[in-house]
């Protein structure tokens, strides 16, 4: 992950996450490391490492999602953050009960 002042490190990753994404989703997140490819101004190819969050929650979320992509943006000086949504149905599949409890 970059930014104009350079590579984000995993620390101050740490950081936003603790800092904003847990707040904004105390239920928990997933993230995935990820490698993100696209054609700069200039039609160059690029690509760089990324990190993608996965929140299941609620439409009405949708301000939550944005606050935190917005202050990334902004403390990690980004030109753009993606963000994509859909609906979804989940379900856990639990560890079963095995003292008749």
């Amino acid at each position: 992950m970059s930014s104009k002042n350079g590579e984000v490190s995993e620390e101050a990753w740490q950081r936003f996450c603790d800092k904003h994404v847990m707040a904004a989703f105390p239920g928990g997140y997933t993230v995935f490391d990820a490698t993100g490819y696209w054609r700069s101004g200039t039609d160059t190819a690029e690509k760089e490492h990324t990190k993608v969050i996965l929140v299941v929650a609620p439409a009405d979320a949708r301000e939550k999602v944005m606050s935190v992509a917005r202050q990334y943006r902004k403390e990690f000086d980004q030109n753009a953050v993606l963000i994509s949504s859909s609906e979804t149905k989940m379900n856990f599949v639990q560890k079963e009960n095995t003292d008749g409890k």
